[in-house]
């Protein structure tokens, strides 16, 4: 488009057109080879987040295993001793 814009016809606006769509083949090329050579690196980075991010997710999943469990337990407790309450506070509204 800026090549028109200098040249706008002839052979010299098909040479700029040339030369611009050159230039784009190198850059993308250039760009390729850019990602090419970074991919391993980038790759090796990757696979050691995502076992530190599964090592974590276990982790936590244990975690919650433990708590939920201790929830659980304190949960039942709570129930027996609410139930016990509530025969005491059954049995003095009768008057024993």
């Amino acid at each position: 488009m800026r090549a028109r814009a200098c040249a706008p016809g002839g052979a010299n606006a098909s040479w700029l057109d040339l030369r611009a769509c050159d230039r784009a083949v190198r850059g993308r090329r250039d760009c390729a080879q850019g990602i090419g050579t970074s991919w391993p690196d980038s790759k090796a980075t990757l696979e050691r987040l995502r076992s530190e991010l599964e090592l974590s997710l276990d982790k936590l999943v244990t975690r919650e295993k433990f708590l939920n469990d201790q929830f659980d337990t304190l949960m039942s407790q709570y129930r027996a001793v609410r139930g016990q309450m509530q025969g005491v506070q059954v049995g003095v509204a009768v008057g024993f």
